[in-house]
C-alpha cells in the first residue's frame, strides 16, 4: 500500500541529530533529527511546508510534485529550493528535507508505544536520497532504491542495505543511465528499538564520482507490534576537486 504525505505535522525535534524519548522500559514515542533544524512538516491540499519553529510557524509553500514520488514516499518542491520526501503511517513518520539555506537532513518519529518482537525479523521497503555538491549545496542526483533490514532482537544487532539504486537527475523526472552500487549498513540495536552504525558502498559511476566513503545510519522500530522501521543515512562521494554528500531516508515494514 502506498502512503502519501498527510496533513499532520510531525512532533517536536530538539536539535540536529537529537533524540527525544524514554531510555528504559517499553519503547515510547521518540523523534530523531539528522542534520536539519526543521521541527516538522505538513501538507494541505496540493501544497506542503517545512516548519522551523515550534507550533508550526514558518511553513514554506511547496507544491506536490509527482516526479518526486517514490514507493511509500510522496514528494514536494523542486531542485531550485526546498524539497520534501515524506512518508507517514498511524505509527511512524519519516521525511527527507532539503533547504537551500539550511542544507539536507532527515527527521523521523515513532508516534506511539511499541512492543519489540522476539528473535529475528526481516523488514523491506523504500529508500530515497539526495546527492548534493558540498561546495554549493546544489542537488546533483536523486537516488531511489529498495531498502532491507534484518534485525536480531535477541542478539542486539541489525544488518541491511539499499539495493537496486536508480540514479535520477535533479528534477527526478527520468533515470539518466548512471549506475550506483549497493549500500550496506550494520550496527547495534538497544532495548528502546533505536539502532545506529556505519555504512559501506554506494559508489556512483558518473562524473568520476566512484569513491563512496564510509558513512553513518540510524533508525528506530515503530508500530504497535514492531512491524515498521524508519531512519536515515548519509555518506560522502569523493572525487578529485569535489565532494558530494548523499543524504537519504528509508521506510520499511515486516
Amino acid at each position: 500500500m502506498r502512503i502519501l504525505i498527510s496533513t499532520a505535522l510531525v512532533g517536536t525535534l530538539l536539535a540536529a541529530c537529537s533524540i527525544s524519548g524514554g531510555s528504559s522500559g517499553e519503547p515510547v514515542p521518540t523523534t530523531v533529527s539528522r542534520n536539519t533544524p526543521a521541527v516538522g512538516w505538513g501538507c494541505v491540499g496540493d501544497f506542503c511546508g517545512i516548519s522551523y519553529e515550534l507550533g508550526g510557524a514558518n511553513l514554506a509553500n511547496l507544491p506536490k510534485n509527482g516526479n518526486l514520488d517514490y514507493g511509500q514516499f510522496g514528494g514536494a518542491g523542486s531542485s531550485s529550493g526546498e524539497m520534501l520526501f515524506a512518508s507517514e503511517t498511524l505509527d511512524s513518520t519519516v521525511a527527507l528535507i532539503r533547504d537551500d539555506m539550511e542544507g539536507t537532513g532527515v527527521i523521523y518519529s515513532r508516534l506511539d508505544r511499541t512492543v519489540l518482537p522476539l528473535g529475528e525479523v526481516y523488514y523491506s521497503g523504500d529508500y530515497v536520497g539526495l546527492v548534493t555538491n558540498t561546495g554549493n549545496g546544489n542537488v546533483v542526483f536523486i537516488i531511489n532504491g529498495a531498502a532491507a533490514l534484518d534485525v536480531d532482537f535477541a542478539g542486539g544487532d541489525v544488518y541491511g542495505g539499499i539495493s537496486g539504486r536508480t540514479v535520477l537527475g535533479p528534477t527526478g523526472d527520468a533515470a539518466i543511465g548512471v549506475t550506483s552500487d549497493d549500500v550496506v549498513f550494520w550496527g547495534p540495536i538497544n532495548s528502546q528499538g533505536l539502532f545506529s552504525g556505519v555504512t559501506s558502498g554506494g559508489d556512483i559511476n558518473a562524473l568520476s564520482v566512484t569513491d563512496a566513503q564510509a558513512g553513518t545510519f540510524d533508525g528506530l522500530i515503530a508500530g504497535l507490534t514492531g512491524d515498521e522501521v524508519v531512519g536515515g543515512l548519509d555518506f560522502v562521494h569523493s572525487r578529485t576537486g569535489d565532494d558530494y554528500l548523499e543524504t537519504g531516508a528509508f521506510f520499511l515494514q515486516d
